[in-house]
């Protein structure tokens, strides 16, 4: 008797198996490309509403100060974001309350907020 005794795996077995890995791994590469364009999504939001605190904060300032428009960037680290700001009169001239309209240029387009500033000296 001539038995044959084979151990191992076959080839269509192989190929099986590296055709599931493969799968496997784009799934993983197709989350993780998502997961890191979430984050870069979410990175450029907070750097937006980091800059535009700062630009109505100095707005804030400026319109209590008297000056009821300007303008300018944000130097060197930024140097692809510019803001705007605009200050008009709300009411009576005597209740001192202005709406603050502020908007800032991105590399992605321009984005606008408002807020009301209420003059406690007028």
């Amino acid at each position: 008797m001539n038995m044959r005794v084979t151990a191992g795996f076959t080839l269509i077995e192989v190929m099986f198996a590296l055709a599931i890995l493969a799968g496997a791994v784009f799934v993983l590469l197709d989350a993780h490309h998502a997961a890191m364009r979430l984050f870069q999504d979410s990175h450029d939001r907070v750097i937006e509403r980091q800059l535009f605190e700062r630009v109505l904060s100095e707005a804030e300032v400026q319109v209590l100060a008297g000056e009821l428009g300007g303008a300018g960037d944000f130097g060197a680290r930024y140097p692809d974001y510019s803001y705007e700001y605009q200050a008009n009169q709300v009411s009576d001239e005597r209740l001192g309350l202005y709406e603050v309209l502020a908007t800032l240029e991105t590399p992605d387009g321009r984005v606008e907020l408002s807020m009301y500033v209420y003059d406690t000296l007028h």
